[in-house]
């Protein structure tokens, strides 16, 4: 049998429209890779591929996500004069004096997805 990685094709299509992102990601195997899996799995010795599949790509895309966060906090923090919109709005909110209230009319949440 030749390896698995020989054989296996992924394809990943983005599209934004109406304001959602939308990730297609097409696997594309010969079907004999999984004819060991498909018995084990009518015999309830391993679990359907789904499950393990979405967690990583849930992973996968918060990771993402999270690694544009991080380069945006590393650049404010050396000193260019850019601040992240969050982090700013914070910053004003806790010089004003009153009660806290957010009065830039977003909530902070929304802030921090901009």
């Amino acid at each position: 049998m030749p390896k698995v990685k020989d054989g296996l094709k992924v394809e990943v299509k983005e599209e934004t429209a109406e304001d959602v992102r939308t990730i297609v990601v097409t696997i594309n195997a010969p079907a004999e890779y999984f004819a060991l899996t498909d018995l084990l799995r009518k015999r309830c010795a391993i679990g359907a591929l789904e499950a393990p599949l979405r967690q990583t790509v849930r992973q996968t895309i918060q990771d993402y996500l999270t690694s544009a966060e991080e380069l945006i906090d590393g650049v404010a923090k050396a000193g260019n004069g850019f601040k992240p919109r969050a982090a700013k709005a914070r910053k004003e909110r806790a010089q004003e004096p009153g009660d806290g209230a957010d009065n830039t009319g977003e909530s902070e949440s929304q802030s921090a997805t901009q």
